[in-house]
């Protein structure tokens, strides 16, 4: 059915912010006109990149670094924090006042109290590129208080130590994090935006390359004709495990040194350069 694969990281890869080129939807036309699957590969939940997908005409999507899976708008699998550890994650983080959000695939769970801090730290990633009016109306739309953490399905947690957020600073960091839980847990820094310090904890064994697996094996696609491009932590382990491993130029070197190639960054349109590259459009 497919004769080759291409994983897409989103956020620096394809989508700065809320801004994604002309030329890179240009590019998915292009793409969409050649038997190629076409998946995005994400850190978000369904619900923050759904309208992405629709935009591109993609229908396949793995979100929460790898811990869901959609075809066709339909849950092929789902990974997911059971509730008693759930709560002991975020008692712990409740109790340093560290400021999260809870990925479900229906919507994003806030801590009460800090949605002015989400917006804020929104606003100030976005620049002034989007319309602060269309912008909160996305946050209600995507975002909800956490009433009980009984009855939801979390597939990922995303913590922030943005400044911005705290009157002076976070006060726990990556490190202690890794200390408290890594053990346990799935736990990756997110750094690849240098106006923004975060970090997720998910499930032992999800991380991309899980839906990487899945997907090639499905339909059955020669490891040779897999590629995927990325620019973050977040996306190593999907970058190994494909043929052609390509890095963003913005992202760490820890990333670049992993991959067959490294593209141009994402001002200099790096996922339109590394398709020609390869010569897939």
């Amino acid at each position: 059915m497919y004769k080759n694969v291409i994983f897409f990281d989103v956020d620096g890869t394809i989508v700065k912010n809320t801004f994604i080129s002309p030329k890179t939807i240009k590019m998915f036309e292009d793409l969409q006109k050649k038997e190629y699957l076409l998946v995005l590969n994400t850190g978000r939940s369904y619900i923050s990149v759904k309208s992405l997908a629709e935009q591109l005409k993609i229908n396949h999507i793995l979100c929460s670094s790898g811990g869901c899976l959609y075809i066709n708008n339909h849950i092929v699998y789902q990974d997911y924090i059971p509730y008693h550890q759930l709560k002991k994650i975020v008692n712990y983080f409740d109790c340093c006042g560290l400021i999260y959000s809870l990925e479900c695939q229906d919507c994003i769970h806030i801590q009460k109290n800090t949605k002015d801090k989400h917006i804020k730290r929104i606003q100030y990633l976005n620049q002034g590129r989007l319309d602060e009016e269309i912008l909160i109306k996305k946050f209600n739309e995507n975002y909800k208080e956490l009433e009980s953490l009984e009855f939801i399905k979390v597939n990922k947690i995303h913590w922030f130590e943005d400044k911005i957020m705290y009157q002076n600073k976070a006060l726990l960091n990556y490190q202690q994090i890794c200390q408290k839980f890594g053990r346990s847990y799935q736990i990756v820094p997110i750094l690849g935006n240098p106006l923004s310090v975060s970090g997720e904890i998910c499930q032992k064994g999800t991380s991309k390359e899980k839906g990487v697996k899945f997907l090639t094996k499905y339909y059955n696609i020669d490891i040779n004709e897999t590629y995927a491009i990325g620019d973050d932590y977040n996306d190593i382990e999907m970058l190994k495990y494909v043929k052609h491993g390509i890095a963003m130029g913005q992202a760490p070197d820890k990333v670049k040194e992993i991959c067959e190639y490294v593209t141009g960054d994402f001002n200099q349109e790096g996922v339109v350069q590394a398709m020609k590259y390869y010569e897939l459009i």
